[in-house]
């Protein structure tokens, strides 16, 4: 079996990413309770199902197997870090939540099934960092039985191909994954993204590429030095 995930994202670092470590971490605890509860009301309320507000968050925290923990977190690590590092983190949670209720949103009007897993709120935060650096390189690591190895690929271009995927996945029907949730984090977070470069919420460095908002727009934004102070627009491609 072939197995391609993510390990890092080419972008500077700006401050450590603290909030999405704890993020990670109650993630995990929460879903690891899940596992040894089986049958349990609390668990069964945090599910995705008719509009519970208590699912539309709670079902973030929650996985149907290691594995589908073990993978989230990984693609959670890699691109997570990216926004909390580039945004604040103080701002970063609420990204995340914005996003994770963009997917369960989508999920509930396109399939309307119980669902569990951050894979939606995830894709918001791909979402995010493809609105900021569509030109920078993604590492990545793929693994088939004993053999392993990794190669690059820009980020528009890998967030390209698992839009695909997910879009063929919603017109399918594909079985087991919330395909629209998938979709509803990825524009979600693309939205968010884009308004928050727009308005000078978050401000690149002149050091970064340009943003998917300059290539859409056209307007040369304003960045941050390397001392983090306001210089004029400039193009930083």
């Amino acid at each position: 079996m072939l197995l391609l995930f993510p390990t890092d994202v080419e972008t500077l670092e700006r401050e450590n990413p603290w909030t999405n470590k704890v993020l990670i971490g109650l993630t995990v605890l929460i879903s690891v309770l899940a596992f040894t509860a089986s049958e349990s009301s609390w668990v069964e309320s945090m599910v995705l199902e008719d509009w519970n507000p208590v699912g539309i968050v709670g079902h973030l925290f929650l996985h149907v197997g290691f594995m589908h923990l073990l993978g989230n977190m990984v693609f959670l690590w890699t691109f997570g870090n990216v926004v909390c590092r580039t945004t604040s983190n103080q701002l970063y949670p609420w990204l995340y939540l914005a996003c994770g209720l963009g997917a369960a949103v989508t999920h509930l009007i396109v399939d309307g099934g119980p669902a569990v897993g951050a894979s939606g709120a995830i894709n918001g935060m791909v979402g995010i960092a493809l609105a900021m650096f569509p030109l920078n390189r993604v590492d990545m690591r793929w693994v088939f039985f004993t053999q392993s190895g990794t190669f690059e690929i820009q980020l528009w271009l890998l967030a390209t191909g698992w839009f695909l995927m997910d879009l063929w996945g919603t017109v399918s029907h594909g079985g087991g994954v919330a395909y629209a949730a998938h979709l509803g984090g990825l524009f979600t977070g693309i939205a968010v993204g884009l308004y928050l470069l727009g308005s000078g919420r978050v401000m690149l460095s002149v050091f970064d590429n340009k943003s998917l908002y300059e290539k859409l727009t056209g307007r040369e934004l304003e960045r941050l030095d390397d001392e983090m102070e306001t210089v004029g627009p400039r193009d930083a491609e």
